[in-house]
């Protein structure tokens, strides 16, 4: 009886041990990382933004809402790579719509780093992209970093600027500064620009369209969830002689309250997933493995050692007996 308890005792314990290692090191790589099934809505807002109205061509003031649908590719996913398309779009209070722009990049879903590949894109045409694209790693380091940016097409610096708690979660503050970039050129009506009409023939002035930006993100470090964001953005067109003649767009784009409270306890349940996958089922399978071997080895010890006397009986009884006689 007890070398069948013991037997099964060992087996479950290396049952539970490797389960441990399995959960750890293949479930938990598996099954943490961003969704290559994705759909999410992420809203902004901007108060007292300053921009261009393509309705009625002025410049106005007013709230702006912002609108960005993340959609996986699931067909181009793969174990490591996640293919997601972003839609964003700004609208003004009376939902006329300011700005409109797409983008399609493939990364890594752990690290979040992009891949270049799968039909990537932006603003309509084909990008190569470059740093973190989409969101960010799980496990963010605290330390500086680079995120690509689809306005200049290109990824800056993600400078690490410290810890700091938004809805009872500690979270690492990134800054990544957009410098003054020349994005496009065009020409438009003298009207527009606030300068006197051009020689005929030539209706139009040239100018071309300059871009800054900084944006923060609040980032929670074990998922790589942003709970919060913000971006302050600088869009002017200029002419040849640099100077700013029609601001296109002009305010700070931040989640919302209730884009925030969406994003906290998405960040919490991710966390929880973590925790038990990475911490709870293994912690708990390597101390009841553990438990259960050692109560399989007691066990196969106390059953040899029955059977040691047992054994040792009957060859005492006969030195006994031939001593008698």
């Amino acid at each position: 009886m007890r070398r069948s308890a013991a037997v099964v005792l060992v087996m479950l314990g290396a049952f539970l041990l490797s389960g441990a290692a399995l959960t750890r090191f293949y479930v938990a790589e598996r099954v943490l990382g961003a969704r290559p099934d994705v759909y999410a809505v992420v809203e902004t807002e901007a108060r007292g933004a300053t921009y261009f109205d393509p309705g009625t061509a002025t410049v106005r003031t007013g709230t702006l809402r912002g609108t960005t649908t993340l959609r996986g590719d699931v067909g181009a996913s793969g174990p490591r790579r996640v293919v997601w398309d972003a839609f964003t779009e700004v609208a003004a209070a009376d939902g006329s719509l300011v700005s409109y722009r797409q983008e399609r990049a493939a990364f890594d879903r752990r690290s979040g780093v992009a891949l270049g590949c799968c039909g990537e894109s932006a603003e309509g045409r084909p990008a190569t992209h470059s740093g973190l694209v989409f969101r960010w790693p799980y496990g963010t380091a605290p330390r500086d970093t680079s995120l690509w940016d689809v306005t200049t097409r290109r990824a800056h610096p993600a400078r690490f600027a410290g810890a700091e708690v938004v809805e009872g979660l500690v979270v690492y503050r990134f800054v990544s500064e957009v410098p003054p970039t020349a994005i496009s050129s065009r020409g438009l009506p003298p009207r527009l620009l606030g300068v006197a009409p051009r020689a005929a023939g030539r209706a139009d002035v040239p100018v071309t369209l300059w871009a800054a930006a900084t944006r923060t993100y609040w980032v929670e470090p074990v998922t790589g969830t942003p709970v919060r964001a913000e971006e302050r953005v600088r869009q002017a067109y200029r002419t040849a002689d640099g100077r700013e003649r029609l601001t296109v767009l002009d305010g700070t784009l931040a989640y919302t309250a209730a884009q925030v409270a969406v994003s906290t306890a998405e960040a919490r349940a991710e966390l929880g997933r973590v925790r038990v996958l990475t911490g709870t089922v293994p912690t708990a399978g390597v101390v009841g493995g553990g438990v259960a071997l050692a109560a399989g080895a007691v066990l196969a010890s106390l059953t040899r050692g029955g059977r040691a006397k047992a054994g040792a009986a009957p060859e005492s009884r006969m030195a006994a007996a031939s001593g008698s006689t």
